[in-house]
């Protein structure tokens, strides 16, 4: 009987954080709250600069410095706030944000990088091997696999996730092999093999495991 397929590759810290950032990318808590903050930082730029007109205009001396100093402060929202809106509340900013704090959570969670993490495809399950212990998730728990250009991606019940590196695959037809194996296990335990958004994001290689 031929071996289960396996992989191995060494945990690096990126390897976290990628998990982390294609967990965010699929929930649609992201792009609420992108469309949130966007939403505040305009009506908070619209009050301070009525603000500030309404400052200038009722504490001019008379009617028409009353008028200069509001279109003054006019003028000036109407070139300084567009630059400030482009600067911070693009979808690009946000990201990079986003990404900062991603990398704040993942360091804080002090993953084991350095640590050996093998994959295996049973015929139960994947079976994922690292520092903290050995976790296996059935194929009929799996809700999803995507073979995206740095690495292939588990999606399990409940929201958790595999993503093993594309370093971790001597080539692309080994790599291949292993993704196709591995849907078609899924396939006949009565799975999905398209992938569906996560409830919550993790920041562990193999989060979620029974």
């Amino acid at each position: 009987m031929p071996a289960p397929p396996t992989v191995e590759f060494i945990a690096e810290f990126r390897d976290y954080v990628a998990l982390y950032e294609w967990h965010l990318g699929r929930s649609p808590m992201v792009e609420q709250t992108y469309r949130r903050n966007w939403r505040n930082g305009i009506i908070a730029g619209a009050l301070v600069a009525g603000g500030f007109i309404s400052v200038a205009y009722f504490t001019a001396p008379d009617p028409a410095t009353a008028m200069r100093r509001a279109a003054f402060w006019a003028v000036f929202y109407a070139v300084i706030w567009p630059v400030f809106a482009f600067c911070t509340l693009r979808r690009r900013a946000f990201h990079r944000k986003l990404m900062a704090q991603t990398e704040r959570a993942v360091r804080a969670a002090n993953p084991p990088v350095g640590s050996v993490i093998t994959v295996q495809l049973t015929d139960d399950g994947v079976v994922l091997a690292e520092a903290s212990g050995t976790a296996e998730r059935r194929w009929d728990a799996v809700r999803g696999i995507t073979d995206a250009e740095d690495a292939v991606y588990f999606e399990f019940d409940g929201g958790g996730g595999l993503r093993i590196p594309a370093r971790a695959f001597p080539d692309a037809a080994a790599r291949q092999a292993f993704v196709d194996e591995a849907r078609a296990r899924v396939a006949a335990a009565g799975g999905a093999v398209t992938s569906a958004p996560p409830t919550s994001p993790s920041v562990r290689l193999g989060s979620g495991h029974s």
